[in-house]
């Protein structure tokens, strides 16, 4: 029967940090996955989040130095990605001196350093 397939399931499944609970009462099933944290793994996840935002901040410094003048919109635009996040990558290379603004703001762009 199905319960019996997904009790055996959750039994032979391993999990990298997740404790699995298998419940059958009377007329249904449950199964909960429960994460556990650990220091380790959240260090590697922000180490990949933040290679992640690096790579995403060079590929926009690439692109602003092949295509200067382009405004936040059109750099969205073309990398594919939320406005919100190129504007966030945008202040962080402006912090850095790397690109700077110049124009007026409904026409202007932005440009290497």
């Amino acid at each position: 029967d199905i319960m019996e397939e997904i009790k055996k399931f959750s039994e032979t499944q391993k999990y990298d940090n997740i404790n699995v609970k298998y419940n059958e009462p009377a007329l249904s099933f449950q199964i909960q996955f429960v994460k556990i944290e650990t220091a380790e793994k959240n260090e590697g996840v922000n180490e990949g989040v933040n290679e992640g935002v690096n790579e995403g901040v060079n590929e926009l410094y690439n692109l602003i130095s092949k295509n200067p003048g382009l405004s936040s919109f059109e750099l969205a635009d073309l990398m594919r990605k939320p406005q919100k996040t190129i504007e966030r990558w945008i202040k962080k290379l402006r912090n850095q001196k790397k690109i700077s603004f110049k124009g007026a703001p409904r026409t202007g762009g932005y440009f290497c350093e």
